[in-house]
């Protein structure tokens, strides 16, 4: 094995990693992506970029929390 794979492996082999989010908090993290996203497509000029990456965030939190896509396109839009 070479030294940057060691090393890759090394990072990924630590134990100390944060404890998982609670619903609660997954949730809130949820309602201020979707927040975010909707404050961010008011702009008359939005950084595709960002707009992307929150709706990705939001989607994948949805998910976590349980939501069904069309729940989750639903609190993104309206």
């Amino acid at each position: 094995m070479n030294e940057d794979l060691k090393d890759l492996v090394a990072h990924y082999n630590v134990k100390n990693y944060g404890k998982p989010r609670s619903i609660q908090e997954t949730t809130a993290r949820y309602h201020q992506k979707c927040e975010q996203y909707k404050n961010l497509r008011k702009m008359d000029n939005p950084n595709h970029e960002q707009v992307s990456m929150l709706y990705a965030e939001a989607k994948a939190l949805g998910w976590v929390i349980g939501k069904d896509e069309k729940a989750i396109i639903q609190d993104l839009n309206f």
